[in-house]
Protein backbone atom coordinates (compact mmCIF):
# COMPACT_ATOMS: atom_id res chain seq x y z
CA UNK A 1 0.00 0.00 0.00
CA UNK A 2 1.27 3.57 -1.49
CA UNK A 3 1.39 6.24 1.95
CA UNK A 4 3.53 9.00 0.14
CA UNK A 5 2.16 11.37 3.45
CA UNK A 6 3.85 9.24 6.21
CA UNK A 7 7.20 8.48 7.07
CA UNK A 8 9.32 5.51 8.48
CA UNK A 9 8.44 6.71 11.94
CA UNK A 10 5.06 6.63 11.30
CA UNK A 11 4.58 10.08 11.45
CA UNK A 12 1.73 11.93 9.18
CA UNK A 13 2.81 15.36 7.45
CA UNK A 14 0.79 18.05 8.92
CA UNK A 15 0.61 16.86 12.08
CA UNK A 16 3.68 17.07 14.83
CA UNK A 17 4.04 14.18 17.74
CA UNK A 18 6.91 12.57 19.61
CA UNK A 19 7.67 9.14 20.72
CA UNK A 20 10.02 8.56 23.70
CA UNK A 21 11.54 4.86 24.49
CA UNK A 22 11.43 3.71 27.75
CA UNK A 23 8.31 5.38 28.89
CA UNK A 24 9.24 4.90 32.23
CA UNK A 25 12.31 4.62 34.53
CA UNK A 26 14.10 6.16 37.62
CA UNK A 27 16.49 9.27 36.86
CA UNK A 28 19.96 8.95 34.92
CA UNK A 29 17.57 6.41 32.58
CA UNK A 30 18.78 6.76 29.21
CA UNK A 31 15.81 8.46 26.76
CA UNK A 32 15.24 8.28 23.50
CA UNK A 33 12.65 10.86 21.37
CA UNK A 34 11.77 10.30 17.78
CA UNK A 35 9.38 13.21 16.51
CA UNK A 36 8.09 14.93 13.69
CA UNK A 37 7.03 16.39 11.00
CA UNK A 38 8.66 20.41 11.84
CA UNK A 39 10.36 22.36 9.15
CA UNK A 40 13.45 21.14 7.34
CA UNK A 41 16.74 21.87 9.32
CA UNK A 42 14.59 23.51 12.20
CA UNK A 43 15.91 23.38 15.80
CA UNK A 44 13.86 21.50 18.14
CA UNK A 45 14.27 22.37 21.35
CA UNK A 46 13.61 19.61 24.26
CA UNK A 47 11.70 20.55 27.40
CA UNK A 48 11.60 17.39 30.66
CA UNK A 49 9.30 18.14 33.35
CA UNK A 50 9.88 21.25 34.89
CA UNK A 51 13.78 21.37 33.19
CA UNK A 52 13.48 23.38 30.07
CA UNK A 53 15.63 22.93 26.76
CA UNK A 54 17.27 19.38 28.53
CA UNK A 55 18.75 19.31 24.77
CA UNK A 56 18.31 19.98 21.22
CA UNK A 57 17.94 18.44 18.14
CA UNK A 58 18.18 19.45 14.26
CA UNK A 59 15.02 17.85 11.87
CA UNK A 60 16.22 16.62 9.13
CA UNK A 61 15.28 17.03 5.40
CA UNK A 62 11.90 15.04 5.87
CA UNK A 63 11.38 17.25 8.98
CA UNK A 64 11.95 14.24 11.61
CA UNK A 65 14.38 13.80 14.41
CA UNK A 66 15.79 11.91 16.82
CA UNK A 67 17.70 12.67 19.99
CA UNK A 68 18.82 11.18 23.29
CA UNK A 69 19.18 12.70 26.77
CA UNK A 70 18.98 11.48 30.44
CA UNK A 71 16.28 11.77 32.58
CA UNK A 72 17.01 14.40 35.48
CA UNK A 73 16.65 13.89 38.93
CA UNK A 74 13.01 15.62 39.97
CA UNK A 75 10.30 14.54 42.14
CA UNK A 76 8.81 11.40 40.80
CA UNK A 77 5.70 11.08 38.43
CA UNK A 78 4.42 11.59 35.07
CA UNK A 79 6.35 14.09 33.37
CA UNK A 80 5.61 16.04 30.20
CA UNK A 81 8.21 15.85 27.26
CA UNK A 82 7.85 18.86 25.23
CA UNK A 83 9.47 19.30 21.34
CA UNK A 84 9.16 23.03 20.80
CA UNK A 85 10.20 23.91 17.07
CA UNK A 86 11.82 27.60 17.48
CA UNK A 87 11.15 28.86 14.14
CA UNK A 88 7.94 26.62 13.65
CA UNK A 89 6.37 27.10 17.21
CA UNK A 90 4.99 24.00 16.48
CA UNK A 91 4.84 21.74 19.87
CA UNK A 92 4.35 18.42 20.82
CA UNK A 93 4.30 16.41 24.01
CA UNK A 94 4.64 12.88 25.31
CA UNK A 95 4.44 11.56 28.62
CA UNK A 96 7.30 9.60 30.94
CA UNK A 97 7.03 7.98 34.46
CA UNK A 98 9.64 9.07 36.56
CA UNK A 99 9.89 6.23 39.30
CA UNK A 100 11.94 4.94 41.75
CA UNK A 101 15.42 3.35 41.17
CA UNK A 102 14.65 -0.21 40.97
CA UNK A 103 16.94 -2.62 42.81
CA UNK A 104 18.67 -5.75 41.24
CA UNK A 105 19.86 -8.43 43.95
CA UNK A 106 22.14 -10.87 42.25
CA UNK A 107 23.68 -14.19 44.54
CA UNK A 108 26.90 -16.20 43.58
CA UNK A 109 27.03 -19.55 45.65
CA UNK A 110 30.78 -21.19 46.45
CA UNK A 111 31.42 -24.37 48.48
CA UNK A 112 34.99 -25.26 50.33
CA UNK A 113 34.83 -29.05 50.93
CA UNK A 114 37.36 -29.83 53.91
CA UNK A 115 37.12 -33.12 56.26
CA UNK A 116 33.52 -34.54 55.82
CA UNK A 117 32.45 -30.50 55.72
CA UNK A 118 30.94 -28.04 53.31
CA UNK A 119 31.30 -24.63 53.89
CA UNK A 120 28.95 -22.62 51.67
CA UNK A 121 29.80 -18.80 51.12
CA UNK A 122 26.64 -17.02 49.76
CA UNK A 123 27.30 -13.93 47.94
CA UNK A 124 25.24 -11.15 47.09
CA UNK A 125 25.29 -8.05 45.06
CA UNK A 126 22.84 -5.08 44.38
CA UNK A 127 23.38 -4.50 40.96
CA UNK A 128 20.67 -2.04 40.52
CA UNK A 129 20.44 1.72 41.10
CA UNK A 130 17.75 1.30 44.17
CA UNK A 131 18.41 0.36 47.73
CA UNK A 132 16.77 -3.16 48.97
CA UNK A 133 15.06 -3.99 51.82
CA UNK A 134 14.07 -6.60 54.15
CA UNK A 135 15.99 -8.63 51.51
CA UNK A 136 15.01 -12.41 52.21
CA UNK A 137 18.06 -15.13 51.24
CA UNK A 138 16.60 -18.80 51.57
CA UNK A 139 18.84 -21.93 51.24
CA UNK A 140 17.48 -25.19 51.28
CA UNK A 141 19.97 -27.53 52.86
CA UNK A 142 21.46 -30.37 50.76
CA UNK A 143 20.10 -33.96 51.98
CA UNK A 144 22.23 -36.00 54.51
CA UNK A 145 23.64 -32.62 55.97
CA UNK A 146 23.53 -31.18 59.31
CA UNK A 147 24.61 -27.56 59.60
CA UNK A 148 27.29 -26.79 62.25
CA UNK A 149 27.87 -23.32 62.09
CA UNK A 150 26.10 -20.13 60.14
CA UNK A 151 28.10 -16.73 60.33
CA UNK A 152 25.72 -13.56 59.87
CA UNK A 153 25.85 -10.06 60.59
CA UNK A 154 22.11 -10.34 60.08
CA UNK A 155 19.37 -11.85 61.64
CA UNK A 156 18.80 -15.43 60.26
CA UNK A 157 16.36 -18.29 60.82
CA UNK A 158 16.30 -22.11 60.61
CA UNK A 159 13.24 -24.03 59.07
CA UNK A 160 12.29 -27.52 60.60
CA UNK A 161 9.31 -28.65 62.28
CA UNK A 162 6.86 -26.79 60.06
CA UNK A 163 8.19 -23.41 60.88
CA UNK A 164 10.87 -20.87 60.93
CA UNK A 165 12.74 -20.97 64.55
CA UNK A 166 15.10 -18.69 65.86
CA UNK A 167 17.72 -21.06 67.26
CA UNK A 168 19.82 -23.82 65.38
CA UNK A 169 18.61 -27.40 65.29
CA UNK A 170 20.03 -30.39 63.58
CA UNK A 171 16.34 -30.80 62.26
CA UNK A 172 16.82 -28.16 60.06
CA UNK A 173 16.30 -28.23 56.20
CA UNK A 174 16.71 -24.47 55.46
CA UNK A 175 17.84 -21.35 56.66
CA UNK A 176 16.69 -17.92 56.17
CA UNK A 177 18.52 -14.25 56.69
CA UNK A 178 16.95 -11.20 56.58
CA UNK A 179 19.11 -8.37 55.46
CA UNK A 180 17.61 -4.80 56.57
CA UNK A 181 19.20 -2.72 53.64
CA UNK A 182 21.62 -3.48 50.59
CA UNK A 183 22.38 -0.39 48.49
CA UNK A 184 23.13 0.12 45.09
CA UNK A 185 26.37 -1.45 44.17
CA UNK A 186 26.56 -3.29 47.72
CA UNK A 187 28.32 -6.71 48.17
CA UNK A 188 27.72 -8.77 51.06
CA UNK A 189 28.24 -12.19 51.84
CA UNK A 190 26.50 -15.39 54.19
CA UNK A 191 28.34 -18.58 55.31
CA UNK A 192 27.54 -21.41 56.39
CA UNK A 193 29.04 -24.98 57.45
CA UNK A 194 27.53 -28.45 56.91
CA UNK A 195 28.21 -31.25 57.97
CA UNK A 196 28.03 -34.59 55.61
CA UNK A 197 26.43 -37.84 57.28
Amino acid sequence: MDMPNQDFFGFQKGFCKIGIKPKSGASGTNLRVNGGIFSQGELIRIDFGNQATITTAIADSQGLFSTTFVAPAQMLGTKVITAFGLSSTLSTTAVFLLSEPIPKITLHKEAIYKQGSITYTIIYTNEGEGTATDVNIIEVLPEKCKVQSVKSKDEVSYWYEGKWQAVLSDKATKIKWVIPVIGPTEVGTVTFTVKVE
